[in-house]
């Protein structure tokens, strides 16, 4: 099973959506984190990958020029949504036939307030689902030792909070050391790997291969590679009815159905 997550950069644009609808397409995912999604082109963005089987769809559904988050599958899932100030950056959602919860995050860059509070319900989340199989997928802005290059961003002590609750960094694991960037500055100069797919240790254990796909970043479609992570499911045990609670939010939130 395939999980794919892609900053689209503001929405993607009518000139760049066709290009974007394409490329996810072609990685032919089962479940797709977008981030930077906005009301323009969001319902067309859902229409294209509903085309290609991913039918289940929710997100955000950010104000005009607000930036959002989506979430597409092949596979029914409830959908959980944050509440302000965090509702725009973070969508949870809980697929009871795979035992699986998603956190589909994009945190925001500037320091502040928002990235604050943005980090602070993902590590909440994160925290009450830390002995369940749950996975945080998208763009955290952040990176640990060796992962920024010529860039200047917190959050290594955030990421360090899920390393203490059992999570892993999923292209770590295979990759050891490997420089990489999923995400370049402007002039080229300098970026990152700051794209993450980090997982609980039940959760870690399935993972096939997680890799970066930077054809679509050097065509200039999005700024940001796309991100890859590919389980392996045991027969039986992922597929069976979830005996797993009503997922909830700490601290209030919305729950539906998509």
């Amino acid at each position: 099973m395939r999980f794919l997550a892609w900053n689209i950069l503001h929405g993607g644009g009518p000139a760049r959506m066709p290009e974007i609808a394409h490329a996810i397409a072609a990685h032919r995912p089962d479940v797709v984190a977008l981030s930077e999604v906005r009301r323009t082109t969001g319902g067309q963005i859902a229409g294209a990958l509903a085309d290609t089987g991913l039918s289940h769809w929710s997100w955000t559904d950010p104000p005009a020029g607000v930036n959002g988050v989506l979430i597409a599958a092949r596979t029914p899932f409830d959908t959980l949504r944050f509440p302000p100030p965090a509702s725009q950056r973070l969508l949870a959602a809980r697929f009871a036939a795979l035992d699986l919860n998603l956190i589909a995050a994009h945190v925001p860059p500037d320091p502040g307030s928002e990235r604050a509070h943005a980090w602070k319900s993902l590590l909440d989340y994160a925290k009450s689902r830390q002995l369940e199989r749950t996975l945080v997928l998208g763009d955290l802005n952040a990176g640990r030792d060796g992962d920024l290059h010529a860039l200047k961003l917190d959050g290594q002590e955030s990421l360090g909070k899920l390393w203490t609750w059992g999570f892993r960094d999923l292209f770590r694991k295979e990759n050891t050391g490997q420089p990489e960037f999923s995400w370049l500055t402007p002039d080229r100069q300098g970026g990152g790997r700051i794209d993450h797919a980090i997982a609980t240790g039940s959760l870690s254990a399935a993972a096939s291969s997680v890799r970066y796909s930077h054809a679509e970043r050097d065509l200039r479609i999005s700024d940001h590679s796309i991100l890859l992570v590919d389980f392996e499911w045991s027969a039986g045990r992922d597929h069976g009815t979830s005996s797993a609670p009503s997922p909830t939010i700490p601290g209030g939130g919305t729950l539906f159905s998509a």
